[in-house]
């Protein structure tokens, strides 16, 4: 579906500022609402900025959708105390901001075969205050992930080659106590800031080439498909 791609080698930083716009027209191009699409790229930004691969996970996120033609629209249930959403591989670009609002307040949020759930650790980092912190948790591989984070901190054991993976997450709203393995913002993510990033040249070529194109015609149609309403039957 893309044109053939030509990869030409990073030779300077990309500005943390630049991806979030580069990242924002790709997404809005693969079909996400205005909105929606910024607030993913800025989660996309922050992996990247902490050393978790931002750029190439969307890469990989993008072919996926891309392969699928469409993205997969979720079921959601609300109950009491949880709130369950399952669907065949939902994407976390489209669904990370409504999982946190309702992490947010006090639920807990299981999201069954999510993709890429490393956005939802990012969305979570950047909402978390000094009142409030999340955990998430999922298994790859017979490993357990495990994700916290509060006002200015993350911690997360996450191997380099499951980065991409998807699994069963659970998130949940809790105030911890910053671990000593926790990472500072101010020792890497500052300085990402200040002296940008140099990313995956493939990986950012993809992304540009969606960045100047649109995929999915944009139409309530195809925006709609990015998102799923509650079911607060049960």
């Amino acid at each position: 579906m893309h044109p053939s791609i030509q990869v030409h080698p990073m030779h300077h930083p990309i500005s943390y500022n630049e991806i979030v716009t580069t990242v924002a027209k790709a997404l809005f191009s693969l079909g996400l609402p205005p909105g929606v699409d910024t607030e993913s790229a800025k989660n996309i930004a922050w992996l990247e900025a902490n050393r978790l691969g931002g750029v190439s996970i969307l890469a990989d996120e993008i072919a996926r959708i891309d392969n699928l033609g469409q993205w997969s629209i979720p079921e959601i249930k609300n109950a009491d105390e949880q709130l369950i959403i399952t669907s065949s591989m939902p994407s976390s670009l489209g669904l990370a901001q409504t999982i946190l609002d309702f992490a947010e307040i006090g639920k807990t949020v299981t999201m069954n075969m999510c993709s890429v759930p490393l956005v939802l650790f990012a969305e979570a980092a950047r909402r978390a205050t000094k009142s409030k912190g999340f955990k998430l948790r999922w298994v790859v591989d017979g490993i357990m992930i495990e994700g916290i984070c509060g006002s200015g901190w993350s911690d997360i054991n996450i191997p380099p080659q499951s980065k991409s993976t998807s699994a069963d997450v659970i998130i949940s709203n809790q105030k911890s106590d910053r671990p000593a393995t926790a990472a500072i913002y101010d020792t890497h993510y500052n300085y990402s800031l200040s002296n940008g990033m140099m990313v995956d040249a493939e990986c950012w070529n993809t992304i540009n080439q969606l960045a100047k194109a649109t995929l999915v015609p944009s139409s309530v149609h195809s925006r709609a498909s990015a998102g799923a309403e509650v079911d607060d039957s049960v």
